[in-house]
């Protein structure tokens, strides 16, 4: 056996695994052991509340259809991204909070390199080219920053794995493997990372149809994304109903956060043009969605070479490309072209989220490199050569390094790490042929690699002791609870806190937590006003936004309407007003009946008090006259469900401060109107009523059906014989 051959009998699966769980866990050791836990920015504000929200409902056996505590209240589950239906969820479900999300988010990192392994491994025939396109995958910067998204490392855990099941389906059995695949990254809840997936598959399937001259490989990939939509329906149907009602209209499209238009240069020195942002993690000027898509450049210096392995590689690289030129915005030139032809791309606001194809392809493109060389279409000479270029290169935008970002000591030593790690890969690579002992050659190359990626920048995931997720943290009186009242964050409060920098984490994410910032008061299960979500129901959306925009102008007539009753003090980030208890369901004196313009108008008026008039859609007018007014007894506000008995001395209509959504209905068949442009009423009788509403998302039922037919389907297909 020769040494090349014995290097690729050691890196099999198997081994490349236990070496790549190494790596994921020695990175954050406190996580692992459940001493510390992740907070940085969404991770603390977005993704641990939500989690914790879904945990909750879980253990009190409910499904979290909806979310009563932000925004007047908004649908949950087809939210998407909260992964309800997601079966990785299941992790931080069953297991202790917070350690079980760190897991999670470390697990699906682990499983994006091993899927990137298999996907290198399959298109280079080599073993070492899929070790090293797993590891560049599994630690360049885009992934180490997800790990601050649940549902982002979900979906990009997961994107090697449908991108090599679904190009890899030549038969009925992994047309089925495909197909489940697929619908767990569906269900992940990340569109961007989904969309640029089946992107890729797309592409590759109609090349490889015209490669073969054949329209199997289509007509496979045709059924792989219809079983997809049908295991996937129960959370897609949702999410769709909840989209056309949501804020964002053909007008909501943006190119916010493109990359700056010498970004390029951050895939050679990821801290070129950087500033230390909060917590000294690195930031491009006004691009804030990440901060370093750098891969290892051993991983991609043999890309040119890889280009004689035939059309594939070529097609990649030319996707690759274009990722990082759409990334670019409107500075490129592309993006608003194509943006033009295909309106529905400006609904991903950030372009800089197109260097996904970028991160993703290179290493990919790069194990076709490495399956040149190892039959011996490159040489040590050649080798040698790329080395001196790319030092060349990294010494020039070193010099080119603008003097307002990272202080040059430290962008210098970032060149040094840079030279240092990419020279003893490239060579340990050259001399892959020749060295007898293998082990240590191929463990000198894979830790040069894992280091490169590590040293990259400052650490993209800073951690906090785990007791800062503890519950009862805020400290309010008379706290808000569900059903009487609401907490409103100030706009001064707010704005403060989206910029506030704490030097030690636990003060971040105490201070965030006691402000109740973003979705934090989930945790403690505290009502308020705003909220941190992708989609909210649009008229409550437009009045909370309206509140936030004219702080100067008098609207106290909206704040009874949201039944606010604590507000930040002036000045004060983590300190609240006193307030008593409102109930956030009450008779009004009557009605009057108007358009959506006319209401809206008419709730902005100085005088405008909810409990003396409710505006009510035309349609809504009765055959009975609504002359009296009603009192309420025994209010009792769970998620998805309020119930309360209405005294009233003639017909009269009854307030409920919730946002209005076709979702909800009521129990006895009395018809929820909707009220004071966003909110709910109901007509009530003269005498004692009962009344129940019930929040059932609509055509859950219906797609969970079809999604059981999809799964029985494939199931069918796995065990079909040939």
């Amino acid at each position: 056996m020769t040494t090349w051959e014995k290097s690729e009998s050691w890196l099999t699966p198997g081994r490349f695994a236990l070496v790549l769980a190494a790596m994921v866990l020695i990175q954050f050791p406190g996580v692992v052991l459940g001493f510390d836990t992740f907070f940085f920015r969404d991770y603390g504000f977005f993704g641990y509340p939500l989690a914790q929200y879904h945990r909750d409902a879980f253990w009190s056996g409910e499904i979290p259809f909806w979310n009563p505590y932000n925004n007047a209240g908004l649908p949950f589950l087809a939210q998407w991204n909260t992964m309800v239906l997601y079966p990785g969820s299941l992790i931080y479900l069953l297991l202790p909070m917070p350690w079980s999300l760190g897991i999670f988010c470390l697990f699906h990192q682990f499983l994006a390199g091993l899927g990137m392994y298999f996907l290198g491994r399959d298109s280079a025939k080599s073993n070492l080219a899929g070790a090293i396109a797993g590891i560049a995958f599994a630690f360049s910067g885009l992934l180490l920053c997800s790990l601050k998204w649940p549902n982002n490392i979900a979906a990009f855990g997961l994107m090697p794995w449908v991108v090599w099941r679904c190009w890899r389906a030549t038969t009925l059995r992994t047309l089925g493997i495909a197909a489940l695949v697929g619908a767990a990254q569906m269900l992940s809840g990340a569109p961007e990372v989904i969309l640029l997936t089946w992107g890729i598959i797309g592409v590759m399937t109609l090349g490889e149809s015209i490669a073969q001259r054949s329209s199997r490989p289509l007509l496979f990939l045709v059924a792989i994304v219809a079983l997809v939509s049908m295991i996937a329906a129960a959370q897609l149907w949702p999410f769709l109903d909840l989209l056309k009602l949501s804020q964002r209209t053909e007008k909501f499209a943006g190119s916010d956060w493109p990359m700056p238009i010498w970004g390029w240069a951050n895939f050679i020195l990821p801290l070129f043009g950087t500033f230390p942002s909060y917590h000294g993690v690195p930031a491009q000027p006004d691009q804030y969605w990440i901060s370093t898509y750098y891969v290892p450049l051993a991983a991609v210096a043999l890309i040119p070479w890889g280009l004689r392995e035939g059309w594939r590689p070529r097609v990649l690289l030319g996707l690759a490309v274009l990722g990082a030129w759409m990334a670019l915005g409107e500075a490129g030139g592309i993006y608003s072209g194509l943006r033009h032809v295909f309106p529905g791309l400006g609904f991903m606001r950030f372009p800089i989220k197109f260097v996904i194809l970028t991160v993703f392809l290179l290493p990919w493109v790069g194990s076709f490199g490495i399956g040149a060389m190892t039959r011996g279409k490159v040489s040590s000479r050649t080798i040698l050569a790329t080395l001196v270029i790319l030092g060349v290169v990294i010494l020039t935008l070193g010099n080119l390094h603008p003097a307002t970002s990272v202080p040059m000591p430290g962008m210098a030593l970032n060149i040094s790490w840079r030279l240092c790690f990419t020279t003893i890969a490239l060579f340990a690579i050259a001399e892959i042929l020749e060295w007898k002992v293998v082990r240590m050659r191929l463990a000198l190359l894979l830790i040069a690699l894992w280091l490169d990626a590590r040293t990259q920048a400052p650490e993209q995931n800073p951690t906090a002791p785990k007791w800062v997720f503890d519950r009862g943290l805020p400290q309010i009186k008379n706290q808000p609870r569900l059903g009487f009242g609401r907490a409103m964050i100030g706009s001064e409060a707010a704005l403060k806190l989206d910029h506030l920098i704490r030097e030690k984490p636990e003060e971040d994410i105490g201070t965030s937590r006691l402000a109740l910032f973003c979705n934090d008061n989930l945790i403690d299960r505290i009502p308020k006003v705003d909220g941190f979500f992708s989609l909210y129901p649009r008229e409550s959306a437009q009045l909370i936004d309206f509140i936030y925009a004219n702080t100067n102008r008098d609207l106290a007539g909206l704040e009874k309407t949201l039944c606010v009753t604590h507000r930040t003090l002036p000045g004060k980030t983590g300190e609240w007003s006193d307030g008593a208890p409102r109930p956030m369901v009450f008779g009004v004196a009557g009605p009057y009946f108007a358009d959506r313009a006319e209401t809206f108008s008419g709730m902005l008026a100085p005088e405008f008090d909810p409990a003396k008039t409710v505006y009510l859609p035309p349609e809504a007018r009765t055959k009975v006259e609504a002359t009296g007014r009603a009192e309420i007894e025994n209010l009792n506000w769970t998620p998805g469900r309020v119930t309360f008995t209405a005294v009233a001395n003639a017909p009269a209509w009854v307030f409920i401060s919730q946002a209005y959504h076709p979702g909800w209905s009521e129990a006895s068949g009395l018809k929820i109107e909707r009220a004071d442009f966003a909110f709910q009423a109901v007509f009530v009788p003269a005498g004692r009523t009962n009344v129940e509403l019930k929040y059932r998302e609509p055509h859950f039922f219906a797609g969970l059906i079809i999604s059981l037919c999809g799964v029985l389907s494939t199931v069918f297909l796995l065990f079909k014989r040939p």
